[in-house]
């Protein structure tokens, strides 16, 4: 049989095979139509698609992160890196409002302790801050090191309640306060551990009216007003040159993590006024000790306890501005209060947290923390009065700091949220 032959036959079976005894063609096509669902079948199925949404999300993140633009973006923000030569700065606050910039640094491959920062950063309330560190553990010998640190600050909304603890909250007040400061440290190191050292440096500061249109924030208005009590000297800008001595003790086993050993940080520090502070000076004395406890697999128990006083020259013919006394509130203390809550001449902080590890580089907290401001600690009951606070919060770290932090804190006077890149101990 020829080869067209055979076609013709297999095309006749073909028909023949696909046709039922009613005649009907069966290798025909049939056209479908989607069937309509009802309201009530569509409600079903919501449960469904959200309970599929996370391992979708993650399939997403999984694909879109392994793509070059994205993986360079993902290296940008990743806080848990320690040696990262650029660092966003993110934050929030209850004054600042959401806060955002940029870090530049450099460490050496050598010393971690040797680097170069600079960091900016704006808010959404027009605060403003600019700074910039050098510190490097050895210079010409290996026992002296050097830390610099410079920085300009504007804030345009800084509270203002009055002097003292008995500060109603109703009474608050702003103002706009913009400073210049450069510290200069030469810590002598005996060991790893202990450092001792002078310090050196200037500080600039201006106060003007603040900015914030829900409370009072003229200068003059606030002097005026017999509520804050306020005498000449107070709402002054300031010019101060600064000598003073330190003394650290570092025991921890890191800086990121601690989880046994002190940690010991004291100041003393000359303030002489010069220009428009002259004949004018003041003492300052520091002491922050903080202590850390490995109960049970990082369970770990930190405690601070903080002391400060600042003392004036009698022969001075102004009141201290308030700008530069003791300060009590804020996220670096008293974390339920607005910074600067409470401001006197001395001041006492303790803290106590119970910190946990949720995910590798991700730890959680529980914190009290309680102090209060005093005119002058020696003469007044040193356990009465005092505000509390407490919260939880999240810290993300590395080897060397804390990178990121979310911070609430409930008191008597509502709730505080923090987020910033970085927390003070």
């Amino acid at each position: 049989m020829t080869c067209p032959a055979l076609v013709i036959v297999c095309l006749a079976a073909s028909a023949a095979f696909g046709q039922d005894k009613n005649g009907l063609d069966t290798t025909r096509v049939r056209e479908t139509h989607k069937v309509k669902k009802s309201f009530g079948a569509t409600l079903a199925d919501i449960p469904g698609e959200v309970l599929k949404l996370p391992v979708r999300t993650v399939r997403l993140l999984g694909l879109a992160a392994t793509s070059r633009p994205i993986s360079h973006l993902t290296d940008l923000i990743n806080f848990a890196a320690p040696a990262r030569p650029y660092v966003p700065v993110v934050g929030y606050s209850h004054g600042a409002g959401v806060k955002f910039g940029f870090g530049l640094r450099k460490l050496t491959k050598r010393f971690w302790d040797d680097r170069l920062d600079f960091s900016w950063y704006y808010s959404s309330h027009d605060y403003q801050s600019y700074q910039f560190r050098y510190r490097v553990r050895e210079t010409f010998v290996d026992w002296i090191g050097i830390d610099f640190h410079y920085r300009y600050k504007k804030r345009t909304r800084e509270g203002f309640y009055g002097v003292g603890m008995e500060t109603p909250e109703e009474y608050e007040a702003n103002y706009t306060l913009e400073s210049s400061e450069a510290t200069l440290d030469l810590p002598f190191r005996t060991d790893k551990r202990f450092a001792f050292g002078v310090t050196s440096g200037f500080l600039l500061s201006n106060l003007s009216d603040g900015r914030d249109p829900d409370h009072p924030g003229t200068l003059d208005s606030l002097m005026a007003d017999p509520r804050y009590a306020l005498t000449p000297g107070r709402l002054d800008g300031s010019r101060w040159l600064r000598l003073g001595l330190i003394l650290e003790y570092d025991g921890r086993d890191n800086g990121g993590q601690p989880s046994r050993g002190f940690h010991v940080l004291s100041r003393w520090v000359r303030y002489l006024g010069t220009g428009r502070s002259e004949d004018m000076g003041y003492y300052e004395a520091k002491v922050d000790v903080q202590h850390y406890l490995d109960v049970w697999k990082k369970r770990i128990l930190a405690t601070r306890l903080f002391l400060q006083r600042f003392d004036a020259d009698n022969s001075n013919q102004l009141a201290t501005p308030i700008n530069l006394i003791s300060r009590l509130g804020g996220a670096e203390g008293l974390r339920a209060f607005s910074s600067s809550r409470f401001i006197d001449n001395d001041l006492v902080l303790a803290s106590v947290e119970w910190r946990f590890p949720v995910w590798k580089i991700l730890d959680g907290f529980i914190f009290v923390d309680g102090g209060r401001v005093y005119e002058k600690i020696t003469k007044a009951p040193v356990f009465r009065h005092w505000k509390g606070s407490y919260g939880v919060g999240f810290r993300v770290w590395n080897i060397q700091e804390v990178s990121f932090s979310t911070t609430f804190a409930f008191g008597e006077e509502g709730t505080r949220v923090y987020v910033a890149s970085g927390m003070a101990w």
